[in-house]
């Protein structure tokens, strides 16, 4: 995929849901891919993996590698 929305829906998870459905994420986007992620959710240093900030205040991240 080009583009994730995930959208105030990992705020509700747990930890370790959290971090499966992250790594579904990271599966699923091609490298140069962006996921958007809503205003009240932000990845942490340590959680970002394989995502770079984009627009860090809008909460879009970019997956590393070339598209």
């Amino acid at each position: 995929m080009n583009v994730v929305f995930c959208r105030n829906v990992l705020i509700y998870f747990g930890r370790d849901l959290r971090a499966r459905v992250m790594h579904k994420l990271e599966q699923s986007l091609r490298p140069g891919g962006f996921l958007c992620l809503g205003s009240s959710e932000r990845l942490a240093s340590a959680d970002k993996g394989p995502f770079v900030d984009f627009a860090a205040s809008e909460r879009i991240y970019r997956h590393r590698g070339d598209p």
